[in-house]
């Protein structure tokens, strides 16, 4: 008795056939398990081999493709045992019953790509809810994707030319290269949550986001000399002044507005006269020292931060959105700065050009946090504050066309050339 298991498709994520062959005997048989032709040899899974010139990241992306194949290879074995302990003397075997014996129907259960979306939102309680609203927006848009092209999609679908008519379809709906990007990009962490429950998924998921080049960020930041025009500001109305100060507070403390509207009191360690929280959306531990300018508002508000505007989420920020505005229209910062103007659904964005306080979002103080301190301290040291990752990540955050300190840049030099 001999059972082996082999390909026959011209694709390259292909099913694994099972064979059974016994004197005139010869059953075969398609299996539900499917794998890269080229990772079985002989009845063998073979799996990725790492070398040295792969990173990090590569080196993840093959741990995950091999504890995929790890499966398949358990997979197969469990069938070869079934098959062994199912033939009997009685036993008719040819293709027919290879069939019924490898595939009893109530064995079969099988997750199209959308329910692997659910799955993932499941599987990890971890996940931050920003993170888990991305994630269905994504499958929201999906679904719309499936409705455009008329039929379901099931995970060894996205391959190379999905990409290329996802693509193709953005663009024609007017999506801006960004969106594209962050929606391939959720997509394909999607397929790898798949392909760790036993999914085989196409080579070309590793690529899904190369090549695809996103527009350049238009983000506006107030300077230095704008703050403390702010801060000077002699503001009668109490929500003006509230929102003012938050906005102060937000220059000097690099955070997303998750975070800002979080702080209370008890984030204040007085000892070490530092803000500590945890980042909302990344849930790093962030320590921050207390600048003379958040000070100031600290003693004005008794000690703890100034109060919100409702106890509302959606409503506070949308709220501090408006009022920041004004906050910065009475401040006189109508310097022209071109921007995008991003419509409804997240559709083609225009540069425009508009006065800065036209400009001005909740993401300002974070922004200007970032651009203000960047070349004049420790760039790890604004990184450990704003929660980015790596070195890219922040490069592309901050707005590079600041007005550099000659006087400033000279001296670092000079001081740096001492040390030689």
């Amino acid at each position: 008795m001999a059972i082996t298991f082999f390909t026959q498709s011209i694709k390259q994520i292909a099913p694994i056939w099972i064979r059974y062959r016994e004197l005139s005997v010869d059953a075969k048989a398609r299996t539900n398990l499917y794998i890269d032709k080229d990772r079985l040899k002989s009845s063998k899974v073979i799996k990725h081999k790492m070398s040295a010139k792969d990173n990090q990241e590569q080196k993840l992306l093959i741990k995950e493709k091999n504890k995929a194949l790890d499966k398949v290879q358990n997979e197969m074995q469990l069938l070869e045992l079934r098959i062994r302990s199912l033939i009997t003397d009685e036993a008719q075997v040819d293709s027919k019953w290879l069939k019924q014996a490898l595939r009893p129907p109530e064995e079969v259960v099988k997750l199209n790509l959308l329910e692997y979306y659910n799955g993932l939102l499941e599987s990890d309680s971890t996940l931050a809810k920003n993170t888990q609203k991305a994630y269905r927006v994504n499958a929201s848009f999906m679904r719309k994707y499936q409705k455009h092209i008329e039929r379901e999609l099931q995970v060894i679908d996205i391959d190379g030319n999905f990409k290329d008519a996802f693509i193709k379809y953005c663009r024609e709906q007017g999506y801006p290269e960004s969106t594209l990007k962050g929606q391939l990009g959720r997509l394909k962490a999607v397929c790898l949550y798949a392909e760790q429950r036993g999914e085989i998924i196409h080579n070309q998921v590793k690529n899904l986001t190369k090549n695809i080049r996103v527009q350049p960020t238009l983000s506006v930041f107030l300077t230095s000399s704008e703050i403390d025009d702010i801060i000077a500001l002699n503001v009668k109305d109490s929500a003006l002044d509230i929102a003012r100060d938050w906005l102060v507070v937000s220059c000097y403390i690099g955070q997303r507005s998750a975070s800002l509207f979080k702080l209370t009191k008890d984030n204040i360690h007085i000892k070490s006269n530092t803000i500590r929280l945890k980042q909302v959306k990344t849930g790093a531990n962030v320590v921050i020292p207390i600048l003379p300018q958040v000070q100031a508002i600290l003693d004005k508000h008794k000690g703890s931060f100034p109060p919100l505007f409702s106890t509302k989420q959606h409503h506070n920020y949308n709220r501090y959105n408006d009022l920041i505005k004004e906050v910065c229209k009475l401040a006189g910062i109508n310097e022209l700065c071109k921007g995008r103007n991003k419509n409804i659904g997240g559709r083609m964005s225009k540069v425009i050009t508009k006065p800065k306080w036209e400009l001005i979002t909740s993401h300002i103080g974070r922004r200007s946090f970032a651009t203000n301190f960047y070349g004049k301290i420790n760039q790890q040291l604004i990184q450990s504050v704003t929660g980015h990752k790596t070195e890219t990540s922040f490069l592309k955050y901050i707005n590079k066309e600041r007005e550099i300190d000659p006087d400033a840049l000279n001296k670092a030099f000079l001081d740096a050339m001492k040390e030689y």
